[in-house]
């Protein structure tokens, strides 16, 4: 004998039905929520500060030991980091807040002398600054990288004269800089 639907019966089904779909969507929010707060906790998260975490991006590879000075172009929607941890520039598309690549072919991270500690002074990348499609980095040897950004490659490695096992020193880092801009 089939099941007759009343009005009510039918009412309440419907409300179930709403129900259940409200359930889902919490519990959908619920999990959002909690996936994005994961982003932003860990060591270096503020949790005092005036300061607040909106998003994380996961860089592959090495865990971030040590860095230098990075460099954000807005006409590019691009963030440069200089990530010694995994011997490179790493890029991060600002736009869509997500890792786009690695830029390799840097010194990394050197150890002083006891092996106890990061040796900022011949660690590399050293830092970013970029020009138009040209991105300009510094390395722990004493040179400056210039990277075409439409390509992802070195394209030169620049000398600065400088002592060989040491950091490439700010102000001949900008003298280059300076120099390559001239040129377009």
């Amino acid at each position: 004998m089939p099941t007759r639907f009343t009005s009510k019966t039918a009412t309440i089904h419907k409300l179930f039905a709403k129900l259940a779909c409200a359930v889902w969507f919490a519990a959908l929010l619920t999990c959002t929520a909690i996936s994005a707060a994961a982003q932003c906790t860990g060591p270096g998260a503020p949790t005092t500060t005036q300061t607040r975490c909106l998003t994380a991006i996961a860089i592959p590879g090495n865990a971030i030991r040590s860095f230098d000075i990075s460099w954000v172009d807005p006409d590019r929607d691009e963030y440069y980091f200089a990530d010694r941890s995994n011997s490179g520039i790493d890029i991060i598309d600002t736009a869509h807040n997500t890792f786009k690549k690695n830029i390799g072919g840097f010194v990394g991270i050197k150890l002083n002398s006891a092996g106890t500690a990061v040796d900022n002074n011949h660690s590399g990348p050293d830092g970013v600054v970029s020009h138009g499609k040209w991105l300009y980095a510094g390395d722990g040897d004493s040179t400056l990288k210039v990277i075409d950004l439409d390509t992802g490659e070195i394209v030169a490695t620049l000398s600065t004269g400088e002592n060989k096992s040491g950091r490439i020193d700010d102000s001949v880092r900008f003298w280059f800089i300076d120099r390559a801009a001239r040129l377009g």
